[in-house]
């Protein structure tokens, strides 16, 4: 279920691509939108629109990456919504809140919209690795712009690890029957300097095998 590979069937979409290996999707702050949910800005992405019945798991695997930290708590958040836009389950958060807090769900600072119940994550939880990721894309800030594209980490603002949380796999049974969509977002906090992003993969839907 790759309904954006290659950056096909996006919509409201800013600073994303796939890269030049195609291996994930990007998206990285500053970005050009306004905030959401208490940000001051970055990026969104919405898929296009995937029908799906009840009992299909929908899975999918994020990477947050940060330079970001102390009291500049960036986030993201990964949702399904259905054909009305209401939130139907918040699939993953994830913040910079302190040096070396978990990063994944997100704790402190700003707060993401809440995990929903019936969510799980593989690993449960995670934190930055403290090591120097990228180049990513292309450089959206020149803090961290190496050979045209961004990097992350080691460290981050005001101390601590910076850099990748690795992937996590996030997956979720639905509920009912319908067209769905997937919004992802990732935001600045209170300033638009150090680049925090968000790496996406692997998006599947499945629907268990039933025995007769």
């Amino acid at each position: 279920m790759d309904v954006y590979w290659r950056g096909r069937n996006l919509r409201n979409h800013t600073n994303i691509a796939a890269t030049d290996l195609d291996e994930f999707a990007h998206m990285l702050t500053p970005g050009d939108l306004p905030g959401i949910s208490g940000g001051t800005g970055g990026s969104t992405l919405e898929s296009s629109s995937f029908a799906a019945l009840a009992g299909d798991v929908l899975t999918l695997d994020f990477n947050f990456l940060t330079t970001d930290g102390a009291g500049f708590t960036d986030f993201m958040f990964i949702q399904m919504i259905d054909e009305a836009d209401a939130v139907v389950a918040t699939l993953a958060n994830a913040n910079t809140s302190g040096q070396f807090a978990q990063a994944v769900p997100a704790l402190g600072g700003t707060p993401p919209p809440a995990i929903s119940a019936g969510v799980t994550l593989s690993p449960t939880t995670a934190v930055f690795d403290g090591v120097l990721t990228g180049p990513i894309g292309v450089c959206v800030l020149t803090d961290g712009c190496v050979g045209g594209g961004q990097t992350f980490g080691p460290s981050k603002f005001g101390g601590g690890n910076g850099g990748s949380t690795g992937f996590v796999t996030s997956s979720f049974t639905i509920t009912a029957d319908g067209d769905y969509r997937l919004l992802f977002v990732v935001q600045d906090v209170n300033n638009r300097l150090f680049p925090s992003g968000l790496a996406i993969d692997n998006i599947r839907l499945t629907r268990p095998v039933t025995t007769p």
